[in-house]
Order: C-alpha cells, then sequence, then structure tokens
C-alpha cells in the first residue's frame, strides 16, 4: 500500500460519512412524522371500527361452551385407518 492510496481511501470515506450524517437527520424526523401518522390513523380505524361493526368484542368465561370430539362409528373408523394406511392386529 502506498500513500496516495490511503489517502484517497480516508477521502472517500469522510465523504461517504458526510452523505450519511446530512441524510440521518431527515431521515429520523421523517420516520418520527410516519410513525406519528400511522398512530393517529390506527386510532381512528380502531373508532371507527367500533362504529361500523368490523370490531367485535369476544367475551370470556362461563358462556363459552367447550367442544365435544366428534363420535365416529366403526365404519368411519376403519375408513380412516385405510386412508391413514395404518394396520391393527385385534387379538
Amino acid at each position: 500500500m502506498d500513500k496516495e492510496t490511503v489517502a484517497q481511501a480516508r477521502k472517500e470515506s469522510n465523504e461517504a460519512y458526510l452523505i450519511y450524517t446530512t441524510l440521518k437527520i431527515p431521515y429520523l424526523k421523517a420516520e418520527e412524522n410516519w410513525l406519528k401518522k400511522l398512530h393517529r390513523f390506527k386510532e381512528f380505524d380502531y373508532q371507527l371500527a367500533l362504529v361500523d361493526g368490523r370490531f367485535k368484542k369476544v367475551s370470556f368465561g362461563r358462556e363459552c361452551k367447550e367442544k365435544k370430539p366428534p363420535e365416529l362409528t366403526m365404519e368411519q373408523l376403519k375408513n380412516v385407518i385405510e386412508k391413514l394406511n395404518i394396520k391393527i392386529s385385534i387379538e
């Protein structure tokens, strides 16, 4: 390596850093602005959803019914066993 190559690399590095620092502040401001507007939109959309019926409250507790497992007949069980290619020997 010679001094000219190192000097050129330092110059390019400094130029890239200058571009980075000049873009960083506007980027952060734009991101902050976007996040504020996104939050505002989500809040408005939530309020509208409460009114127009898109939002439904689900209550949990004693009102929930337990699901019963399906009751299969012996014929249905045999069909499932055949489709799954399972061999069962009954003694």
